[in-house]
């Protein structure tokens, strides 16, 4: 899968808020929320606008950013394969 993080420019420090890029669309984000539970401080969503089955989550909470990224990952497969598309490049 080559999904690419970008900073998003919305805060201070690069790591704690990511655009998700697939080719030359953003697709989702991946930030830190200072206001939620410290085990579950990274959020994440996919903004994609097909709909697609309920079982594919379209954002969730994860903590650690490796966590978010992979749970964004995983639905972005789901997504994919149900769809029957694939990623470019």
């Amino acid at each position: 899968m080559t999904l690419k993080l970008h900073p998003t420019g919305f805060s201070e420090s690069d790591q704690q808020d990511q655009a998700v890029r697939s080719g030359d669309w953003q697709i989702g984000r991946i930030w830190e929320d200072y206001n939620g539970s410290e085990d579950l401080r990274w959020r994440w969503s996919l903004y994609v606008p097909i709909t697609g089955p309920r079982a594919i989550t379209r954002n969730g909470r994860a903590a650690t950013f490796d966590d978010a990224k992979e749970q964004f990952t995983n639905s972005w497969s789901k997504l994919l394969a149900w769809a029957g598309l694939r990623e470019l490049g």
